[in-house]
């Protein structure tokens, strides 16, 4: 997931589902443009770049930080670390 904002952690502590747009071409993301409009999505900064861009943008990211966690796996662990306030790791411990 490219944008993988407080938005999703969000939506996981609260145990809501997550709606993605998978890109493979430049007119996906013009597609997910228009679904922005409609309110079937949320804005992202991916909506901004090409396909290639994004894909640049993976790459850096993967180079600083060669691992992946889930959103699930990132909450869990904002959870243990005691990162989020008292009541949403309660919450989330409570789903």
């Amino acid at each position: 997931m490219l944008d993988g904002s407080h938005r999703t952690t969000a939506l996981t502590l609260t145990g809501c589902k997550i709606r993605v747009v998978i890109y493979q071409t430049d007119s996906d993301i013009i597609e997910a443009k228009r679904l922005v409009a409609t309110g079937q999505i949320l804005k992202s900064g991916t909506l901004e770049d090409s396909l290639e861009e994004n894909c640049e943008e993976l790459y850096r990211h993967f180079k600083e930080k060669p691992y992946f966690m889930t959103v699930e796996q990132k909450a869990a662990k904002m959870v243990r670390e005691k990162i989020l306030p008292k009541n949403m790791r309660e919450s989330y411990r409570l789903k």
